[in-house]
């Protein structure tokens, strides 16, 4: 019997402990994200609201936003975010930021509550962090090589070619290369962060050559095969007698 209780109160110890996961999230300042919280729901209940706090110090109303699913209404407590932040009925759990904030760092977290109140209710952390200057993921179209540089407001940008105002964010695009060389991302504070940016590169050529030649290699290779599966079969019918 006593065996059984420990039993018990340890997985009730593992459930609680994996009641609240949690994630770790960066962005970058003036820039987009989408913070996914990905709490364990259970499939069988149905969710009454979905509420989200930030960690905005002790003695401090901790409420964010809410959303309720059944009147499909969406609502924020702190007026710094109105405006720059959005939710999907269709991902009820996640919350879209636009414009980021160096404010908007926080711990945020997620509680779901069942229209019947019965155990815990599940809950999802995200750890979000906000960079006060940065590049964004470099990506290729072939002929480009694009990025953004993120500053927020009164940012500089200097290139291999001249330096620039930023007010926010700035695409860039590397399609000469007159342009390739070290791009300077700069925010109001002089803090810089510096990315080496090049033409993408090229696909190699001569690739259908290549799958011509191993074509024609295969084919020479399957001929010398039949060739001597001929003679094989010549020799053991002639010297062996085979059947």
């Amino acid at each position: 019997m006593f065996l059984k209780i420990q039993l018990w109160g340890f997985l009730l110890a593992m459930a609680k402990l994996g009641n609240a996961q949690s994630a770790s999230v960066s962005g970058c300042i003036a820039g987009n994200v989408t913070l996914k919280f990905e709490p364990v729901i259970d499939p069988n209940r149905n969710v009454s609201s979905y509420t989200w706090n930030k960690d905005i110090g002790p003695s401090r109303d901790p409420s964010f936003a809410k959303y309720e699913g059944q009147t499909n209404r969406f609502q924020t407590f702190m007026d710094e975010i109105n405006g720059r932040i959005f939710h999907s009925p269709a991902n009820p759990t996640d919350l879209n930021f636009t414009n980021l904030r160096l404010s908007d760092a926080a711990k945020y977290t997620l509680v779901v509550r069942y229209e019947e109140f019965t155990g815990d209710s599940p809950e999802f952390i995200v750890i979000f962090s906000v960079k006060d200057i940065c590049f964004d993921e470099t990506k290729n179209d072939r002929k480009c090589t694009i990025t953004t540089c993120f500053t927020g407001e009164n940012g500089n940008l200097t290139t291999p070619y001249n330096s620039t105002s930023v007010n926010g964010f700035k695409e860039v695009e590397v399609c000469d290369k007159s342009k390739t060389g070290n791009y300077s991302c700069c925010n109001a504070d002089r803090k810089c962060e510096t990315r080496m940016l090049s033409l993408p590169v090229e696909d190699v050529k001569g690739g259908s050559g290549n799958v011509s030649n191993l074509s024609i290699g295969l084919q020479k290779t399957w001929k010398l095969l039949i060739a001597a599966l001929m003679l094989t079969l010549f020799v053991c019918q002639s010297l062996i007698g085979c059947d």
